[in-house]
C-alpha cells in the first residue's frame, strides 16, 4: 500500500467517499476495507468492469477471496435489486454514473422527495432495506454536480438537508411555469463545495501523493478550409434537422487534415493511444494506419473480451488504439507516452478518465497529451467547454 491508501485503512471508516484521482488505486482502498470490516461485499460497477472482471482479478493480487464479492452491473442492478440479498459491505465505483440527483422534487405515493435517476433510487432504497454496515463511495470525478455530493451524502449518513443544501449551491432561474435551478459557479461555492467533499472522505490527486513528472499539453489549432466549409453548407438539404446536421458537420470537421497529424504522430511514438468520438471517424483512421503498415487495435462497444485486448496491448512492443471517446474508464495503458484526441467526447467527465489511463501510481512518466481541434467551428467550441470541465450540449450550441 501506497502512504495514501494505507492512511485511510488505518483509519478504518465504516462509510467514506474515495474521491481520489484516477490512477490513485481506489479499487485497492475498497477492497482491504470491506475485507477487514466484513466478509460479503456487493459491488456495483459500470458494466465494462463487471465484463472485464477487474474487480475479481484485483482479489487475486491481494490475496483476498473473489467468491467474498458479488459484483453486479448497474443495469442488472436497477433491474433486479429488489431480489438482490444482504450483505456486509456496499461499494459503488464510477458513482457519478450511478448515484444521479436532480436539484427539483418529484412525487412519490404522494410524498415529496428529490427526483432522482432510477439506479440512483434502486441504490438509495436497497440501502435503507437493508442497512450494510459498511459503504465505500468510489470515482475520481465527484464533483460533476454538487447534487452528485448530496447523493453520496445519504448513503455515508450525513443527513444533510436536500432543500439546505440545494440553496447553498444552485440558483434559481425565474422560468415561468417551470422550476429550473442551475449550479452556482462562484469560487467561494467551489471551495464551500470542496469542503463538503472532504467532509465525506477523502479528495486526493495523484500529484498530491507523488512527485508525478511533468506533463505536455499541446493544442495543434487545424484549419477550417474552404472545403471544409463548402462540404458543411452543401448538406443542409440532405440533413435539415438541426441535430442531424451539427453532428454530419461535427464529422465533417474531423477529416483529411486531422488524418496527416496523427500520421505524423504514429510514425514518432511506437505506442500511441488515440481517442475519437464517432464510430465512423474511428473506422476511417483506423483504415488509413493500417494502409501505412501500423499495428492497429480499436477500442469500442463492439469490443469483444476487453481483458484480453488490453493484455495484449500492454504485451506487445508496438501498437495504436483508437478508442471510442466515451469508453475511458476501468483500464490502464502505463506504456504508452502520447494520448490524441482527435475528437472529444461532450462529458468532461470521460476527457478527466482519458487523462489517467496512460498515468498510473505505479508507472509515473512524462506524458504527452496532443489536443487536434478545428479552427472556429464545432470542435473548437467543444475543445473550450471540456476544458473548463463542462460538458458540452449539441443543443445548446446549435
Amino acid at each position: 500500500m501506497y502512504k495514501h491508501q494505507q492512511e485511510i485503512i488505518t483509519k478504518n471508516p465504516k462509510r467514506y467517499l474515495l474521491a481520489l484521482g484516477t490512477g490513485t488505486g481506489k479499487t485497492r482502498i475498497a477492497l482491504h476495507l470491506a475485507s477487514q470490516n466484513g466478509t460479503r461485499a456487493l459491488v456495483i460497477c459500470p458494466k465494462t468492469q463487471k465484463e472485464d472482471k477487474t474487480w475479481e482479478r484485483e482479489c487475486i493480487k491481494m490475496h483476498i477471496n473473489p467468491s467474498l464479492l458479488t459484483v453486479i452491473s448497474r443495469e442488472t442492478f436497477r433491474r433486479d435489486w429488489q431480489s438482490i440479498p444482504q450483505h456486509d459491505t456496499l461499494i459503488l465505483d464510477e458513482a457519478h454514473t450511478l448515484m444521479g440527483v436532480m436539484p427539483i422534487f418529484r412525487q412519490r405515493k404522494k410524498v415529496l422527495i428529490p427526483k432522482r435517476s432510477q439506479i440512483c433510487e434502486a441504490i438509495t432504497d436497497w440501502n435503507a432495506l437493508h442497512k450494510p454496515q459498511n459503504v465505500y463511495i468510489a470515482t475520481a470525478t465527484p464533483e460533476r454536480t454538487p447534487m452528485l455530493i448530496w447523493s453520496y451524502s445519504t448513503l455515508l449518513g450525513a443527513n444533510w438537508d436536500f432543500e439546505a443544501f440545494r440553496t447553498a449551491f444552485y440558483t434559481k432561474l425565474p422560468m415561468p411555469g417551470r422550476e429550473v435551478w442551475t449550479p452556482k459557479k462562484d469560487f467561494a461555492t467551489k471551495e464551500r463545495l470542496g469542503k463538503a467533499i472532504r467532509g465525506l472522505g477523502s479528495a486526493i490527486r495523484l500529484e498530491d501523493c507523488f512527485d508525478v513528472p511533468e506533463q505536455t499539453f499541446k493544442t495543434e489549432y487545424l484549419p477550417m478550409t474552404p472545403a471544409i466549409k463548402k462540404e458543411i453548407q452543401d448538406i443542409k438539404l440532405d440533413y435539415p434537422d438541426p441535430i442531424v446536421h451539427f453532428v454530419k458537420a461535427h464529422q465533417i470537421e474531423n477529416g483529411k487534415e486531422k488524418h496527416e497529424r496523427i500520421l505524423d504522430y504514429a510514425a514518432e511514438f511506437p505506442k500511441l493511444l488515440i481517442f475519437a468520438k464517432y464510430t465512423e471517424q474511428i473506422e476511417k483512421i483506423a483504415e488509413i494506419l493500417s494502409k501505412n503498415k501500423y499495428k492497429v487495435m480499436t477500442l469500442t462497444g463492439k469490443t469483444k473480451d476487453r481483458r484480453a485486448f488490453f493484455e495484449e496491448a500492454n504485451n506487445i512492443a508496438e501498437c495504436i488504439i483508437i478508442a471510442q471517446s466515451s469508453i475511458s474508464a476501468g483500464y490502464e495503458l502505463p506504456d504508452f507516452p502520447c494520448v490524441l484526441f482527435a475528437s472529444l467526447s461532450w462529458s468532461w467527465v470521460d476527457h478527466t478518465q482519458a487523462l489517467g489511463r496512460v498515468q498510473r501510481a505505479n508507472a509515473l512518466k512524462k506524458n504527452l497529451y496532443v489536443y487536434l481541434v478545428t479552427k472556429g467551428g464545432i470542435d473548437e467550441r467543444a475543445y473550450k467547454t471540456i476544458l473548463q470541465k463542462t460538458d458540452f450540449s449539441e443543443s445548446k450550441y446549435e
